[in-house]
């Protein structure tokens, strides 16, 4: 099985310590093939033993067989090619569909294993108890931010899309403990994004942040961390896979907070809804 397909099976199961030494091994894949245990304990903030644990729980005889599984991964290829490989030249709209479907499918898969309930409540929590919600994020992340806005608008909920980082921040220097932003980057480094997290934090906002990345700057700023799965290299024909990520999130987390009060929120999407039509009679 893919190492990472692996790893995201059984991720929910791990201890604390060993989602700390597997979230280390995903964000540096390249540089622990070449890591003895004692090492990789050491850089990932565990220990050799916790190394030994995860081997483990994963079904690795020891690190040796894991560090195989991993360079299986990176294959000489994967390292080098600059293009996210989704299509090639002579592939025809029938294979290009079929593709998607699998990249789509398997990128909901492994965001469903990583899914972390608990901070999905709070998030939810925070949803409902917020006077304004700021959503933030750029590219494609943006487009999320942009729809999970609209749907918030449409049951009633205030809030707020941040489009660019001079906004985001004009805003972070404002807000009050009693707002809420959200903010999507699925590198958790992206400047602007982590900007605005940190200066609403200093002012007692509370910050959801979406990210890939838990030892992010982004998620150092996190009341609350939603985390999706690493999908995608660095540079890629389209970010498919990081917005099939989070938007599925996104639709977890939003229907979750219309199930908290169903009639109201009901009764508001169908107000909205009938106001808007007034522009098609």
């Amino acid at each position: 099985m893919d190492f990472f397909k692996n790893l995201s099976i059984h991720y929910n199961a791990l201890t604390k310590q060993s989602k700390r030494l597997a979230d280390y091994i995903r964000e540096n894949p390249s540089q622990v093939i070449h890591m003895t245990a004692k090492a990789l304990g050491e850089e990932s903030g565990t220990s050799a033993a916790a190394v030994v644990r995860l081997c483990q729980q994963l079904g690795f005889s020891g690190l040796e067989q894991l560090k195989l599984s991993l360079a299986r991964y990176i294959s000489h290829e994967e390292l080098n090619s600059p293009i996210d490989p989704i299509i090639a030249q002579g592939d025809s709209i029938p294979d290009i569909a079929q593709k998607l479907y699998q990249v789509q499918t398997t990128t909901m898969q492994e965001t469903l294993s990583l899914m972390d309930y608990d901070a999905l409540k709070k998030a939810v929590a925070l949803l409902q108890k917020a006077r304004r919600v700021y959503l933030f994020g750029l590219g494609s992340s943006g487009l999320v931010a942009q729809e999970l806005c609209h749907r918030l608008n449409c049951i009633g909920e205030t809030c707020i899309f941040l489009m660019d980082g001079h906004t985001a921040l004009e805003y972070a220097a404002v807000a009050g403990p009693k707002d809420l932003m959200i903010c999507f980057s699925y590198s958790g480094e992206t400047r602007e994004v982590y900007l605005a997290a940190q200066h609403a934090r200093e002012r007692g906002v509370e910050v959801i942040a979406v990210t890939r990345n838990k030892a992010s700057t982004l998620a150092a700023s996190a009341s609350v961390l939603l985390t999706i799965p690493v999908t995608e290299k660095r540079v890629r024909v389209a970010a498919v896979a990081s917005i099939t990520s989070e938007m599925f999130l996104v639709d977890v987390l939003y229907m979750s907070l219309l199930q908290k009060d169903f009639e109201q929120h009901e009764e508001m999407l169908v107000n909205t809804s009938r106001v808007v039509n007034l522009l098609r009679e």
